[in-house]
């Protein structure tokens, strides 16, 4: 079976006019969307911020808030806290088959990233960090030839599985959001109210509870092949998206793609979303990606976001259009969406929403701006190096960004 990956391969050396015609056919065949009317997902900053205050509270470094299925993939999203550190942590770590996407809300730090570990030690199923929130993977005693980054406020970082990482220098603190991508589904799902229900205990688990969780799912512990074999870790930073914001606000560009990187089973997108005033929506301006699920992380700004899989007079959008072609895949825009569900979103909430979810703004306050991450399973979207973002940065970037209408 032909599949999106080996289609958007084999157009790679096709002529450009060539390359429009076997998108189009593409498009015509119809693609089923990866998860089958699947709700959205909104996580107040309200919610983050009640993790983040029992992590000092209680001297807890990683915590899981949500975990969503997105139909081929399950999504996480946690909250980081990490106090004062003088000299390197005790271990690296490496997750074998969950991906990680750092987005720094506060702090400041120096974090080594590298593929090569040296003197690796299984960890126990018996950690928390194994069963509910990275999945198996490694210690490490160090990296052979880590690459170091002076991360901040902004600064993205992605961590490919099987990729190692070790902060070996913190000021004062850092906290960062992070999305975890499970394509294996190793890693439960965990609901609003398995959020709510958590909250209200320590967070702290006893060493026998840990025990007999772990012997439960003693799995964990062997040994899994990385999903991604000798790969980077990527770093981007503040600066090169302000760059895109400050283009979007010169040019009237909505959505640009900031990176696209292979990490394995899975393309991994980062984008900077930037939306001015909107009384009321436009005609036809549901939005829908058949096989690229989307998270948010609102920078700045407010609006009211409409979700729902029940999309009404959805017609499928031209093969030619960037959107298609660079940032989210094939698609579709509708006239409504029945039964939405909506949300005032604001700075610091999180949206998650599968492939196939129907998005509609129906109010901008002033504007909102925020990141993307891009979830691609189908691999269906072409990568962009750090070499591509600034190249595209030469430019108006209207030939690469999407405008009013998703």
């Amino acid at each position: 079976m032909r599949t999106a990956a080996h289609t958007r391969h084999a157009l790679a050396s096709l002529a450009p006019a060539a390359i429009v015609a076997a998108v189009a056919v593409v498009a015509a065949q119809g693609v089923t969307p990866s998860c089958k009317m699947c709700p959205g997902t909104y996580i107040p900053k309200s919610e983050i911020d009640a993790y983040q205050k029992r992590a000092i509270a209680q001297k807890i470094t990683d915590q899981q808030v949500r975990a969503v299925d997105v139909g081929k993939s399950n999504v996480g999203i946690g909250i980081v806290y990490r106090g004062r550190q003088t000299n390197p942590e005790a271990s690296v770590a490496e997750h074998d088959l969950v991906s990680e996407v750092y987005h720094v809300i506060d702090g400041r730090a120096t974090l080594a990233l590298g593929p090569e570990l040296v003197g690796k030690e299984r960890r126990p199923a018996s950690l928390k960090t194994v069963r509910l929130q990275n999945g198996p993977g490694n210690g490490a005693k160090s990296m052979r030839n880590p690459v170091s980054y002076e991360i901040g406020p902004g600064d993205v970082v992605i961590i490919p599985a099987g990729t190692g990482h070790q902060f070996t220098r913190i000021d004062d603190h850092v906290e960062y959001l992070m999305v975890r991508i499970d394509p294996d589904k190793i890693v439960p799902t965990k609901s609003a109210a398995e959020s709510q229900a958590d909250l209200k205990t320590s967070g702290i688990e006893t060493p026998d509870e840990a025990k007999a969780a772990g012997a439960k799912m003693a799995h964990l512990g062997k040994e899994y092949e990385p999903s991604c074999k000798m790969c980077p870790g990527t770093y981007i930073p503040q600066s090169e998206i302000a760059a895109y914001l400050k283009r979007a606000m010169a040019n009237g560009i909505v959505d640009q793609q900031v990176r696209q990187v292979d990490i394995g089973k899975i393309n991994v997108g980062v984008a900077l979303i930037h939306r001015g005033k909107l009384p009321a929506p436009a005609p036809r301006s549901v939005a829908e990606h058949r096989l690229v699920s989307e998270v948010y992380h609102v920078i700045d700004g407010s609006a009211t976001l409409m979700l729902g899989p029940d999309i009404v007079g959805a017609v499928p959008r031209p093969a030619t259009d960037v959107t298609v072609r660079l940032l989210n895949g094939p698609g579709s825009n509708g006239e409504s969406i029945r039964n939405g569900v909506s949300h005032n979103v604001s700075k610091g909430d999180v949206v998650v929403i599968p492939a196939g979810t129907g998005h509609l703004f129906t109010k901008i306050d002033d504007h909102i701006t925020y990141l993307m991450v891009r979830i691609d399973p189908d691999k269906v979207t072409p990568h962009k190096t750090e070499a591509d973002s600034k190249a595209d940065l030469q430019t108006d970037g209207r030939a690469t960004g999407a405008g009013g209408r998703r």
